[in-house]
C-alpha cells in the first residue's frame, strides 16, 4: 500500500491519506518521503477542556483494542504505570526542558496510561462476571455450592 510517514513530515494531500486506525491513525504515503529540516511545533489540543473529551474517547478505545485482541495488564504494572510513565515523559523524553507545560503533559500522559489500563481491567470484570458461575470467583466453593449462588442470582 503506501510508507508511514513519521511525526514530523508533511504531506500533499494527493500524495496520502490517513490510516483507518482508530488509535494511532497515520499518514500513508504513495511516493518518496523527505524529513523536515526544521522542527515545529504541534499542539494536539486546544484547551484541557478538549484534552478531557479526547482523554474519554482514546482510553476506551485502546483498552477495547487491547480487550478484542486479548490483551491483559497485570495488576503490580497497573500500579506502576503512574509513576513509570510520568517518569518516562518527564526525564526520558526530556518534557522537563518545557517547564511547567511539560510537567502537566507528563502527568496527564501517565494518568491516560492509568485509566487506560483501568479501563481494560473493567472490560475483563465485566466478561468474568457473565460467566456461568462466575467463573474463577466461585473456583473454591463445591459444586452444590456454586449451582445453588448460580440460581439464587439469576432467579432475582
Amino acid at each position: 500500500q503506501g510508507k508511514q510517514a513519521s511525526f514530523y513530515q508533511v504531506v500533499y494531500r494527493r500524495h496520502g491519506r490517513m490510516s483507518t486506525d482508530s488509535v494511532h491513525e497515520g499518514v500513508l504515503v504513495s511516493g518518496p518521503i523527505k524529513k523536515l529540516t526544521h522542527s515545529g511545533l504541534h499542539y494536539s489540543y486546544r484547551n484541557i477542556s478538549q484534552f478531557f473529551e479526547k482523554f474519554g474517547k482514546y482510553t476506551d478505545l485502546c483498552a477495547e483494542n487491547h480487550y478484542q485482541a486479548g490483551k491483559r495488564k497485570p495488576k503490580v504494572l497497573i500500579v506502576i504505570a503512574i509513576p513509570f510513565y510520568f517518569f518516562k515523559y518527564y526525564f526520558l523524553e526530556k518534557n522537563i526542558l518545557n517547564g511547567i507545560n511539560g510537567f502537566y503533559w507528563s502527568v496527564l500522559m501517565a494518568f491516560y496510561h492509568f485509566v487506560k489500563y483501568l479501563k481494560l481491567e473493567d472490560l475483563h470484570e465485566l466478561e468474568r462476571a457473565h460467566r456461568p458461575n462466575f467463573g474463577r470467583q466461585l473456583k473454591f466453593l463445591k459444586p452444590s455450592q456454586q449451582k445453588q449462588l448460580h440460581l439464587k442470582v439469576t432467579t432475582q
